[in-house]
């Protein structure tokens, strides 16, 4: 233990005389115990290097605003509902058993899962069984089974046999004790046989009278299943209408901001400039040996992408020496390939994305025919978009990781 001396501040132990060791003054008393030190803290404030003293737990006082927790009496609790498995049918009314068969059977087929409507009368007959299985009493359970008669008869044959002949050897000839011993043994087969048969057919009279005591009891529950899953029936169609008419006014307004995503149904992540193009044909020319679209609609539908993108301003190159970029926008160069049957190779992926690198913009290709192998594989490497136009079905979609991540995030 530790204490403070009050002249000289000395924190230290008080020591077998209970003086200070630097001023040798007498240090705060209290109750000494057996070996010379207090057995109480001081009263003083020892500072910040003063030791918790340990103290007694004491029971806090009950205010009277918060009176003591009684017992509640068992007679003026509120009765609980008993469980499906502790009812007790044999003081309910007839009356009584059809009502809780009926609410059985209503719980099971709204609590049944819609993918599980063609199994739901088989579901309705386990709960009724559960819940009827007080009144119905255990399963009824065979007596004597074939099992233990075979192996009554494979271990019981031989001492059988011995006990057979040693009752008939001090009296008759060994023939006539081999012959009672093999007529015990066959005595012995044709018992079992007939206990097993007999247990059988007992069990099944059994099993049949309670399933026919069943049948009787779940009758009212049972009849109400087909009304019950009809009307679950009716009632999920009317929740999927009602699904599907707040999914089209939600697809309506999102298109009249122009932020629905034709292909997804859902709403984009980013602010669209412009209106979603619409599907639109093409028409087809022929320049040399190769077929290509109309540039300048290609163009234009292209322009329309990327306002729906999110791009705040596109602008166009001159038609001719472009350098290989046909609109440029503040983040991306783009160049687009409207090609009809041929796919866009690396050398134009490649030439596209040394004007980006020095412009500091994302390279952007978009091509109505799509790329080849080797194209997809540099541009994957590179951070080039790679985007696939198809003007006829109003579709954009990425060929490489940056134009998935350009579809997906939007160009703003």
């Amino acid at each position: 233990m530790l204490l403070k001396c009050p002249d000289c501040d000395l924190v230290q132990h008080p020591g077998p005389y209970g003086k200070c060791w630097k001023c040798q003054r007498d240090l705060p008393k209290g109750p000494v115990t057996k070996s010379g030190f207090p057995a109480s803290p001081p009263t003083f404030d020892m500072g910040p290097s003063r030791i918790p003293w340990p103290q007694t737990k004491e029971k806090p006082e009950t205010s009277a605003q918060q009176p003591p927790v009684r017992a509640v009496p068992s007679s003026s609790r509120p009765a609980l509902e008993a469980s499906p498995s502790k009812a007790r049918w044999g003081s309910a009314s007839s009356e009584a058993r059809a009502n809780r068969v009926r609410q059985v059977a209503r719980d099971t087929v709204a609590a049944t899962p819609a993918t599980s409507y063609p199994n739901v009368e088989g579901m309705v007959r386990r709960a009724l069984s559960r819940d009827l299985a007080d009144l119905l009493g255990p399963e009824p359970r065979r007596a004597w089974g074939w099992g233990r008669s075979m192996l009554l008869i494979m271990f019981g044959s031989g001492p059988v046999m011995a006990l057979g002949a040693w009752l008939f050897t001090g009296t008759t000839s060994g023939q006539q004790a081999a012959n009672a011993a093999l007529a015990s043994v066959i005595l012995l087969f044709v018992g079992c046989v007939a206990a097993a048969v007999v247990s059988g057919l007992t069990h099944a009279a059994a099993v049949q009278a309670r399933e026919q005591r069943f049948e009787q009891l779940a009758k009212p529950g049972l009849d109400l299943v087909p009304q019950l899953f009809a009307d679950a029936q009716a009632r999920r169609a009317q929740e999927e209408r009602a699904a599907a008419e707040a999914k089209a006014a939600r697809q309506a307004a999102l298109r009249a901001a122009w932020r629905l995503d034709p292909e997804t149904g859902e709403a984009v992540l980013w602010d669209p400039k412009g209106a979603h193009p619409e599907p639109m044909d093409i028409p087809v020319v022929v320049r040399g040996s190769r077929e290509v679209l109309d540039g300048v609609a290609a163009e234009q539908i292209a322009r329309s992408w990327l306002h729906w993108l999110g791009a705040d301003s596109v602008s166009d190159t001159a038609r001719t020496r472009d350098g290989g970029v046909d609109l440029l926008t503040p983040a991306l160069v783009v160049q687009v390939k409207a090609w009809a049957g041929t796919k866009v190779g690396i050398v134009d992926v490649q030439r596209t994305y040394g004007i980006g690198h020095a412009e500091h913009r994302l390279p952007v290709v978009i091509s109505t025919s799509g790329f080849s192998a080797d194209a997809v594989r540099w541009a994957s490497a590179n951070n080039v978009a790679l985007l696939v136009m198809d003007p006829g079905r109003g579709t954009l979609k990425g060929a490489s990781p940056a134009g998935s991540q350009l579809r997906r995030t939007g160009a703003s």
